[in-house]
């Protein structure tokens, strides 16, 4: 098994249902596989199903070493791979204690809220730029999300 330069665990809302997706993005030395990890729900009782999400893909996330690349673009018809060449842009907006990271890859923007690193109890933003600024170097870009 090849390991992970870095893992980092991230979530997004879609449609006026409030579905949660809940993904990983996994490092590897050539790309960045997208992880599907879970999914929950913010309405009705969506609290319970969200929270069950979150924990489902915290521990899916502490055990994606133990995969190989291809098993985990396969684990999933969600999954997917960026080559870094093809990504043009890295944003990593900070505001408070969180975070969102913006990638720009072929004209198309991916928007993800920062969830958490396997195995750091509660990150930071520098531990995000740790994983972040030996990949993408120039490209990563950092900034407040509430300009003042």
């Amino acid at each position: 098994m090849t390991e992970a330069l870095g893992i980092i665990g991230v979530w997004r809302i879609m449609g006026w249902t409030r579905r949660q997706i809940y993904e990983a993005l996994y490092f590897s030395n050539d790309k960045m596989i997208v992880v599907r990890t879970a999914t929950g729900f913010q309405m009705g009782w969506g609290a319970f199903d969200s929270a069950r999400g979150w924990y489902k893909a915290k521990d899916q996330e502490e055990s994606m070493n133990d995969f190989s690349v291809e098993e985990l673009l396969s684990a999933d018809i969600n999954n997917f791979a960026l080559s870094y060449d093809k990504i043009e842009k890295v944003e990593l907006k900070k505001f408070g204690k969180g975070a969102f990271i913006d990638m720009f890859v072929s004209g198309k923007k991916y928007h993800w809220s920062f969830r958490g690193i396997p195995g750091i109890k509660s990150p930071k933003i520098e531990d995000l730029e740790k994983i972040l600024r030996p990949i993408f170097q120039e490209k990563l870009v950092i900034s407040n999300f509430f300009k003042i």
